[in-house]
């Protein structure tokens, strides 16, 4: 489930509202001004004054990765990612034939020591084995 929202009509025109924000400016002190308001218990639905504090979009991530709201992005889901999961398997082949890292590297757009990262599975621990 998600966000409340709640509309309100002004001179015939509707406006949304998130109903965890007007609870907070309400009820909840913003002594330091902080932007965002987090649900302590990570419920969306929850807009009990409570269950709401003042946060910074730093402090806001960082609580969504220790609640378990938000996992980590892995492989090609990461925004960083230059290969794919296929590449990741073609470099282990080519590695198992004998191909040195520099080669490899030649072929794809990483570093000599990207190869030796996610051959030795330091990096891209989550992809199938091609050996």
């Amino acid at each position: 489930m998600g966000y409340v929202l709640m509309l309100l009509d002004s001179h015939g025109t509707d406006k949304a509202f998130l109903v965890h924000r007007l609870v907070a400016k309400a009820f909840v002190p913003n002594l330091y001004n902080k932007p965002e308001v987090n649900h302590k218990d990570g419920i969306k639905s929850n807009n009990y004054f409570g269950n709401l504090e003042w946060c910074t979009r730093s402090e806001n991530a960082q609580h969504s990765f220790s609640t378990g709201l938000q996992k980590p992005k892995k492989s090609e889901d990461c925004n960083f990612a230059k290969i794919k999961e296929s590449d990741v398997l073609d470099i282990i082949k080519l590695s198992n034939i004998g191909m040195s890292n520099e080669s490899i590297s030649e072929l794809f757009p990483i570093n000599a020591n990207s190869i030796r990262r996610i051959i030795k599975r330091e990096t891209w621990k989550n992809s199938p084995r091609a050996d």
